[in-house]
């Protein structure tokens, strides 16, 4: 059954492609993406670029929702914590970097994409499957790339305002002007939600249904601040951009499940600077972040007890490369990289509130060849990244005991790799295929813990994965009434072993554990379609089977947390004045346990707004 219907599937977009070509097969030369919508990382990877250039474009997490085999985990409003995972791979399988730089550390298990304000977001790549060859990271599931504002036209003041549900509310203030070689782009959000949306609470009863009742989520709210400065340079041989962006943020952290807590606090303050150049092929980025991290539970009503947490990340890295012509049809693209970590926690409630510093040092050596050949028919792609990580791990962690008197002071060599391939089939249709082999190393939350609610396991092994993924691609920068028209289907297979899991052990407490292996396939596939400049419309529709292979007694389970089927379909209408829209969303049920005992039931979302 799944593959009669990944076959036909396949045939219905390429039976459309082949329709839509014959029609345009007299136009002579054409040209197949605009250049500001292709990719830059990997031509031949499963990827979608996103610009929000559409005026009041709502939230970071709908700029990336459309893409196939993205899935969004909300916490509230469209404007409240999310969280992303690609093709049923949680966010800490995934690289995030912001103009360069890795937003995710060793110290996080996930990343909140409402730190990112979309009025800050020039263009948006999302890769499947995979790291791409040019980014400096391993990880097993693909990458994100934010790239904020470039050197603009002439001098602009713009200001912006959204309101919704749940007391949601954000302001924007951002202006730019550019000079004959120089330029600045400055930018100040504001934001906030109560959070307070209703939900079926089950009491923690699953099987009687009789003591259900619908309340209110509890202590979710947050309020943000983000500034994001850059300044640029550019004549006919450097360019340099440097950028440093401030959060401030303070939410409540409702608990899990049927205990919500009224008093746990988490407070962000974070500073990310970074400092991008190229000269010719030649191109370096340096950046420093800065996170204080403050928790707090004076009833206790999360985790073990009262905690009282204040913790310090710095982070710091380098990255070099260069590329090199070997010829007509063949580029060489080489790099060498460095990343530094350094957490010192703390827990002020603890009888010793310091704990000892963890560190975490990692070397790079990547390669990549590009090779075009057959009249650039072909394009084949394969790259090699060699990482070395030095540990200097502590769990001495006042706010962790269950990890006290562990360390790790081991050094580890990774081999990753990645072949693509790109055939122009006819015109605009092309057909891609990938291999991927990649790592992601425990991080520190997972090792020791976080934020009272999530237990560490310093035995945890690093995540491996075997990813395949082949598909075809129809692309049409312009016809007609039509401005852009992008469509693609692609089946997945990623093979993964020692894949990390959190599983809930308590009504208030949840630890990763490694799961020997998993096997997750299935098909993504998306229409979009922008017209008469002022229209857009998309569909998307991803697939997933993912099951447990490991030799236990879960064995042939599904994953928590992987719904099989999810839409997504958005209509925007829009000018220089504002935008209207409506977006629907699907996600069928899926279970919350290892054991397939705890099944969350599907869900309809419906966002429409002015």
């Amino acid at each position: 059954m799944f593959k009669r219907f990944t076959f036909t599937l396949i045939f219905f977009f390429l039976a459309c492609a082949l329709v839509y070509a014959d029609d345009a097969a007299n136009l002579g030369e054409i040209e197949v993406v605009a250049p500001d919508m292709a990719p830059t990382r990997d031509e031949t990877a499963s990827s979608s670029v996103t610009r929000p250039t559409e005026p009041g474009a709502s939230t970071t997490t709908q700029l990336i929702e459309e893409a196939p085999g993205i899935h969004i985990k909300r916490y509230g409003s469209n404007d409240d914590t999310a969280t992303f995972s690609i093709r049923g791979a949680p966010s800490n399988q995934i690289s995030t970097y912001y103009d360069n730089a890795p937003l995710s550390g060793s110290d996080t298990s996930s990343l909140d994409l409402s730190i990112i304000p979309p009025e800050n977001i020039e263009k948006i790549e999302v890769y499947r499957g995979g790291t791409p060859g040019k980014a400096a990271d391993p990880s097993p599931a693909g990458a994100i790339f934010f790239k904020t504002p470039s050197k603009p036209d002439d001098f602009k003041l713009k200001l912006s305002g959204t309101a919704g549900s749940f007391g949601t509310y954000k302001a924007n203030v951002q202006f730019t002007q550019p000079f004959e070689h120089a330029w600045y782009f400055a930018s100040a959000t504001h934001s906030q939600s109560n959070g307070d949306f209703t939900y079926v609470d089950n009491k923690g009863t699953i099987s009687n249904p009789n003591d259900d009742v619908v309340v209110k989520r509890q202590n979710n709210d947050y309020t943000a601040e983000n500034i994001l400065t850059k300044f640029g340079w550019n004549d006919s041989d450097w360019n340099i951009e440097a950028s440093n962006t401030f959060l401030l943020k303070n939410n409540g952290v409702p608990g899990l499940g049927s205990f919500q807590s009224t008093d746990a606090r988490l407070a962000t303050d974070r500073n990310l600077s970074v400092l991008n150049g190229n000269y010719e092929n030649v191109r370096g980025t340096f950046f420093f972040d800065y996170l204080n991290s403050q928790f707090s539970d004076p009833k206790g009503q999360i985790g073990l007890g009262i905690q009282n947490n204040q913790d310090y990340t710095y982070r710091f890295g380098e990255e070099l490369s260069d590329t090199f012509s070997l010829g007509r049809y063949n580029k060489l693209f080489t790099s060498v990289s460095h990343r530094g970590e350094y957490f010192q926690p703390n827990d002020y409630a603890a009888a010793k509130t310091s704990g000892t510093t963890s560190s975490r040092q990692q070397l790079g050596l990547l390669a990549e060849d590009t090779l075009t050949i057959f009249g650039d028919r072909l394009t084949f792609v394969p790259s090699l990244r060699l990482t070395m990580i030095f540990n200097n791990l502590s769990g001495n962690d006042p706010s962790s005991p269950s990890t006290a008197g562990f360390t790790n002071d081991v050094s580890s060599y990774q081999l990753s790799a990645k072949a693509g391939a790109k055939f122009r089939l006819i015109d605009e249709l092309f057909a891609k295929a990938n291999f991927y082999r990649g790592f992601r190393n425990p991080n520190f939350s997972e090792l020791f813990g976080d934020r009272g609610s999530f237990q560490g396991n310093p035995k945890l092994s690093p995540e491996k994965a075997i990813n395949f993924d082949v598909g075809l691609s129809y692309e049409l920068a312009s016809k007609g009434i039509v401005d852009r028209l992008h469509i693609e289907c692609t089946y997945f297979r990623n093979d993964e072993s020692d894949l990390i899991q959190y599983l809930q052990t308590s009504q208030f407490t949840a630890k990763p554990q490694n799961i020997s292996s998993a096997l997750i396939q299935g098909v993504e596939a998306m229409a979009k379609v922008e017209w008469l400049k002022y229209f857009s419309n998309s569909i998307s529709y991803t697939f997933q089977n993912a099951k447990d292979t490991s030799d236990t007694a879960t064995r042939g389970n599904y994953l928590p947390g992987r719904p099989r089927h999810e839409i997504w379909f958005d209509a925007a209408a829009f000018n220089d004045l504002g935008k209207i829209f409506a977006e629907y969303n699907f996600q069928s049920g899926n279970f919350l346990d290892s054991q397939n005992l705890v099944m969350v039931t599907g869900r309809n979302i419906i966002n429409a707004g002015i």
